[in-house]
């Protein structure tokens, strides 16, 4: 069976209690349920960036295995730790925490 996905279908949900995350803007946050993610993310991949609760995690020693867990089988192998250098303060931090984080779990590292 094949699921119509769109941002905007997305973006339209209300962010209730149990909503992730979709996309941060400079606007506001894009939510919606983990149930309409889990629907729809064939098409999509997820990028853990350095204001993830997976960053933050790792950042502090103690990354979320079962957070980990449930974003792997959720994206499978759509699954990236995204690492940016604009200058922001604790880019250098996040970019020492994920690459022992994707030694250790196999993630792959996605540049933007």
């Amino acid at each position: 069976m094949s699921v119509e996905f769109s941002l905007d279908s997305l973006a339209a949900e209300t962010c209730e209690a149990g909503c992730i995350v979709v996309g941060v803007h400079e606007k506001g946050v894009l939510g919606a349920t983990a149930q309409r993610v889990d629907a729809a993310s064939g098409g999509l991949i997820a990028l853990a960036g350095p204001g993830s609760a997976l960053a933050q995690g790792a950042l502090g020693g103690h990354a979320d295995s079962a957070l980990l867990e449930r974003m792997r089988r959720r994206f499978h192998e759509r699954l990236y730790l995204e690492l940016t250098r604009c200058g922001r303060a604790h880019e250098e931090d996040w970019i020492g925490a994920a690459l022992a984080l994707g030694a250790r779990h196999d993630l792959p590292l996605l540049a933007s």
